[in-house]
């Protein structure tokens, strides 16, 4: 009998030991009308080579079947773990997965997209070399809006950054990155090494020990959240292999127009303004919100929101471009990002509306 007893208790133990037992890497989803590409995604989470890891899936209000399958799978797999609120955004929903997280690292995966089996088991051997190292940052595959692939923050061979100071300058580095580095033109231009949101696995430890969150915007919540932990890190490593897979969803947010975007751009400028006071930081800063607004004032033009013209004002007139002005060197930029600056400062929103129609057209003509 009292053997009996000591085999359950020794039983016990070890159930507890394996329930207390922190996962090496937490991967938070948030979930939303991706019924279509969810089953792809978990599955490839799933599947991963390292098997200690936690799933955590947030439905975030998904009025499809989102919810369902978040809870199947689930049932199917005991590192799964289930969140369901309501509608709040990407940047809330990630902000939940972070609190319940108990991994040694965090990853973020988008719900329509997928990750290659050997992802976090490649990232977490780095790890297991060297445990200061913050981030690891991978390669990501592109789906342009065409179908085709393209490698997207690849590197020839595997680099790294240790130390505040050569960090320091890797963060400055990828702010005053050239707009042609980026494959498609989208608002985040120059800082994909900085996000490395999806394609990266990130110390936990950094983001509690500084209290790091997303913004509840619903745009380059991104650039926010990966530049301030960029800048609290000590250890970046970035491995020469692609491992996430980016897929193009044309009705996802980052590619829907909205019309208040480009406040909610200033306001992220703003934010970042505050995290650092070095030249060549706010130079970086400037130079991406300069192609934000650029790419806003295409896509207005472009779109059929009315009051084109008082919103072109709007952007003109705001203070904002004062501190630009004096810090950012317009000669740096391309020919027609120049001149889209030029105007802007001059505050003519006619002129400026006329040249990004002119622009718009040659665009669609070189399509042809």
């Amino acid at each position: 009998m009292k053997e009996h007893d000591n085999r359950m208790k020794n039983i016990m133990a070890n159930h507890i030991k394996i329930i207390s037992k922190i996962p090496k890497i937490s991967v938070i989803v948030p979930c939303y009308r991706t019924e279509k590409w969810l089953d792809r995604c978990v599955a490839s989470l799933v599947n991963q080579t390292l098997q200690d890891i936690e799933i955590i899936l947030v439905d975030d209000g998904s009025p499809d079947r989102v919810s369902a399958m978040c809870d199947e799978w689930a049932a199917k797999d005991t590192r799964i773990k289930v969140i369901h609120q309501r509608n709040s955004g990407q940047g809330p929903a990630r902000n939940v997965g972070l609190d319940i997280a108990k991994g040694e690292y965090v990853a973020f995966v988008d719900s329509d997209d997928w990750i290659d089996a050997d992802a976090y088991r490649a990232a977490y051997e780095e790890i297991e070399h060297d445990h200061s190292i913050n981030i690891v940052v991978f390669g990501t595959f592109f789906e342009n809006r065409y179908g085709y692939w393209e490698q997207w923050t690849a590197v020839p061979e595997r680099m790294q950054w240790k130390g505040t100071a050569s960090v320091g300058t890797f963060v400055r580095d990828c702010l005053s990155r050239d707009v042609s580095f980026h494959p498609n033109g989208s608002d985040i231009v120059g800082n994909e090494q900085i996000i490395g949101l999806f394609n990266s696995i990130r110390s936990r430890k950094v983001i509690e020990t500084n209290h790091i969150r997303f913004s509840s915007e619903r745009v380059q919540q991104d650039l926010l959240f990966g530049t301030e932990f960029a800048l609290r890190c000590s250890n970046i490593v970035w491995l020469p292999v692609c491992y996430y897979h980016y897929c193009y969803n044309g009705a996802s947010v980052s590619h829907s127009f909205d019309i208040g975007k480009y406040d909610k751009y200033r306001d992220v400028h703003h934010a970042l303004s505050a995290l650092d006071s070095d030249t060549l930081y706010l130079q970086g800063i400037d130079r991406i919100f300069i192609h934000s607004t650029r790419w806003y004032i295409l896509s207005l033009v472009a779109s059929c929101s009315s009051g084109k013209i008082r919103q072109l004002r709007h952007i003109s007139e705001d203070s904002v471009w004062q501190e630009v002005r004096k810090r950012y060197d317009v000669s740096r930029l391309p020919l027609y990002s120049r001149i889209v600056l030029y105007l802007i400062y001059a505050r003519t929103p006619c002129l400026l509306y006329i040249w990004t129609k002119l622009v718009n057209v040659v665009k669609c003509l070189l399509r042809k």
